[in-house]
């Protein structure tokens, strides 16, 4: 992927998660913004995919202290970290060319998670309290997890 293309994806990614988490329009003084529209191509190959996957989980610890800042509760913030990996996850199986791929990808979740889009909201609440967390420490293991990749996954395309 050529750095013009990276930053496409990095600007693409910003705007996600500022739409995803309400703020569509800035203020400047008294007049109202609209968001700039951004050109995006779409990802070429599945380690383009992986990159632009990466960037959504990455903001996500940075999405969380935003969401502190703004007074938002461990639950309501634990839900809206699992809901922008949940959706990247998604996005980022649309994407893929191969269909028989992303068909063997959600027969892998349907067996390890009982649903084909990986794990649910509250299958990590109870698999984290089934470890003994408390519900909080579940709640914050669930944001702590969201904003990580999988490491051999990222190896495959060489990517962080």
């Amino acid at each position: 992927m050529n750095s013009k293309n990276l930053l496409k994806f990095i600007l693409y990614s910003i705007a996600l998660i500022l739409l995803s988490s309400g703020l569509t329009y800035w203020m400047s003084s008294h007049q109202v913004i609209a968001p700039a529209s951004i050109e995006v191509s779409n990802p070429e190959n599945n380690c383009d995919i992986r990159t632009w996957y990466n960037f959504q989980v990455i903001a996500i610890d940075q999405m969380n202290e935003y969401w502190i800042h703004q007074g938002l509760d461990l639950e309501t913030r634990a839900q809206k970290a699992f809901l922008l990996r949940h959706n990247a996850r998604k996005y980022a199986r649309f994407m893929m060319k191969d269909k028989t791929e992303v068909a063997s990808l959600e027969q892998r979740d349907f067996n390890k998670y009982g649903n084909p889009d990986g794990p649910s909201f509250e299958y990590l609440l109870e698999k984290n309290q089934t470890k003994g967390l408390t519900i909080s420490e579940s709640y914050e293991q669930i944001i702590k997890s969201a904003s990580q990749t999988n490491r051999r996954q990222n190896a495959v395309c060489h990517t962080h």
